[in-house]
Formats: C-alpha cells, structure tokens, sequence
C-alpha cells in the first residue's frame, strides 16, 4: 500500500538499523501522509483541470445561474453576452454564437470569445439549412461536428469553425441557431454537454422571442 511504501522508504533513509525509536517515527509519518493522500490528490487534480480547463460544471447550478440571468434584464444584446459569457466560462469553450432568423434571413446576431465580443458575417441560407438539418434528427436537435458524415451540413460547420450547433424553437417554430467552437481543453462535447445544450435550446428560446 500507499503507507507501506513510505515506511520502508523511511526505513531505509534512516537506515537498517530500526530501533524503537525510529520504527515510531517512521509509522508516524506514514501514517499522517496516508492520511493526507486522497485529499491532497484531489487537489492536485482540481489544479490541474483548471491548469488545462478540465473543471467539471454542475448542469443543475449552470442552469440556475443562467435563468437569473434571462431574469434579471430585458434588453437582448445584454442577455445573449451574458449567457455566451457564463456558457464560455463555465464549460471552458473558445467561442459561442447566438443567432436569430426570420424566413431564412438573420436579423440577429452576437458572437462571444472566451474574453471578447466577436463580428462574423453569415450567409442566412446556410444557417437555415442547418437549423432545418438539427430539427429532422431524430433523437435530438443538436448537430456535432465530429459525429457528421462528409456532406454540406459539415461544409457549413467547417466554414464558420463550428463544434456544435442547435436550433431555438418556440412553440415548435424556429427561431435562430446557437453554436459553439472548441473545448478549450481539446477534448470533445460530452454526453452532458450536449443534454445541457438540448435544455437551453427550449428554455432560451422562449425567452429570446
């Protein structure tokens, strides 16, 4: 074990020789650095996953936080930063996008890095295109980019630097598209990533219209 290790180690830097005296010592530490080895581990784990943002979110604090925040204002440019900034933070992504349609145009759009707003012009057809892709899914509206077979939804993601991407509905009529870059991490969305993402599709959507 752990603690075994350490006491032959302290055996042998005080010697062969293990009298009364030294054996106490010896089991002394032992004991105290076992006892401290789950939680300093954790600790260097946690160090770490901030280090190479790898820090895992609570989905049900993330939510919370982010329906006080739709709570808290009215004015939509100030919602949509809000919400791309505490997404981006939390979940540790390069950059996000809110965009919002009618009858295939955009009529608007915010874009949000990891420490600055963004500009991008998209072309409304192709954003149509995958928001009309997400919605015939069958097992849910979210596309991600790795999981795409070779086609134009993956062109268009491709394009515009695109990891995943889902449609914002209300009263099962679309309304917009939000999509997101990277994981800052380089690791890929996870499976509660992406039933985060199918939550906020609907709860953001009613309230963005």
């Amino acid at each position: 074990s752990y603690a075994t290790g350490i006491f032959l180690v302290g055996t042998y830097v005080i010697g062969y020789d293990i009298r009364p005296i030294n054996m106490i010592v010896s089991i002394f530490f032992a004991f105290i650095i076992a006892i401290s080895y789950h939680p300093l581990l954790r600790s260097i784990e946690h160090l770490t996953d901030r280090l190479f943002f790898k820090d895992r979110y609570d989905t049900r604090f993330l939510l919370a936080k982010l329906g006080r925040i739709m709570a808290s204002t009215l004015e939509l440019k100030e919602i949509a930063h809000m919400i791309l900034k505490t997404l981006l933070k939390d979940m540790h992504i390069s950059k996000g996008y809110l965009l919002l349609m009618r009858e295939n145009q955009i009529i608007w759009s915010y874009g949000q890095s990891y420490n600055h707003a963004l500009a991008h012009n998209f072309v409304g057809d192709y954003i149509s295109f995958l928001i009309e892709s997400a919605l015939k899914k069958k097992e849910d509206n979210v596309l991600l980019f790795e999981d795409l077979q070779d086609g134009a939804e993956k062109d268009i993601m491709r394009e515009y630097d695109m990891s995943i991407a889902f449609p914002l509905v209300v009263e099962g009529k679309p309304i917009g598209l939000m999509w997101f870059g990277s994981k800052l991490s380089g690791e890929t969305y996870s499976t509660e990533d992406m039933h985060l993402f199918k939550i906020l599709s609907d709860r953001k959507s009613t309230r963005l219209n």
